[in-house]
């Protein structure tokens, strides 16, 4: 059942990692339509939501190496990275929600 549980949260995180790139792609499609000022936010707030990205990404593959119970550590740290990055999205989504 362990192993169950640890793959079903590996599949998880890793569509939401998906859902993610999906973001920076249209926030990148958005910011070339933008005026500069805000192309040049928009591209500080991109680099740091794919840096905090690849993290997770790395944190995933130790999710899916972690061995008996370890693996529960690593998914709390990943939760708290997934509370980051997606703040990090609200922000820079919420440019053009107004």
């Amino acid at each position: 059942m362990n192993a169950e549980r640890k793959e079903a949260h590996v599949e998880k995180f890793s569509a939401r990692l998906d859902q993610v790139q999906a973001k920076i792609d249209l926030l990148k499609a958005r910011a070339r339509e933008a005026d500069a000022d805000t192309r040049i936010r928009l591209k500080k707030e991109i680099d740091d939501i794919k840096e905090r990205r690849a993290d997770l990404e790395k944190r995933i593959d130790e999710l899916k190496a972690a061995g008996g119970d370890a693996w529960e550590d690593i998914r709390a740290g990943l939760d708290a990275g997934w509370q980051a990055l997606s703040r990090a999205l609200d922000k820079a989504t919420s440019r053009f929600d107004a």
